[in-house]
C-alpha cells in the first residue's frame, strides 16, 4: 500500500500532466468536429469536467 507522501507525489505529477494537456483540450474543444472525434464514446461532453477536475484538487 501506497504512503501518504507517495500518493502525494503521485497526485502532483498526475496535475501535472493534466495541466500540460489543457491547452490542447481547449483547442480541440473549439472545433466541433474535431472534439466529437476525439471524445466519442468516451462519454465526455465538454472540457469543463477536467477544468473542475484540476480546480478541484487544487482546493484540496
Amino acid at each position: 500500500m501506497p504512503t501518504y507522501a507517495e500518493l502525494q507525489a503521485e497526485i502532483a505529477q498526475l496535475r501535472s500532466e493534466m495541466l500540460r494537456y489543457l491547452p490542447l483540450i481547449n483547442k480541440a474543444e473549439q472545433y466541433r468536429h474535431t472534439w466529437d472525434f476525439l471524445t466519442e464514446g468516451t462519454g465526455i461532453a465538454t472540457a469543463n469536467g477536467y477544468r473542475a477536475a484540476l480546480g478541484q484538487e487544487k482546493r484540496q
